[in-house]
């Protein structure tokens, strides 16, 4: 399985069966940025304004559809490494 998808996947079971009180995207989050950087693909991080997209992807993951999250996370870790990448130039 690609670290991507693996990342995705494994963030939105965790945030699916919500096994903590708090803090249960926060872990998600870090642990599939862990598998991306275990992997040496960069980190992403979630901007405030663009919560309501990955709060839609979250929600169809949690009708079964995986797929939503996994393009999510792609899509914007390769937005945020591109950004970044244009910064050094």
């Amino acid at each position: 399985m690609h670290p991507v998808e693996l990342g995705a996947i494994l963030h939105n079971q965790l945030v699916r069966i919500h096994p903590f009180t708090d803090g249960n995207g926060r872990t998600a989050r870090l642990i599939a940025n862990w598998i991306l950087l275990k992997n040496e693909f960069p980190m992403f991080i979630i901007d405030l304004k663009d919560k309501i997209n990955y709060y839609k992807a979250i929600e169809q993951g949690d009708k079964g559809n995986d797929a939503e999250i996994v393009h999510y996370i792609a899509k914007v870790s390769i937005n945020q490494h591109i950004f970044e990448s244009e910064k050094i130039k």
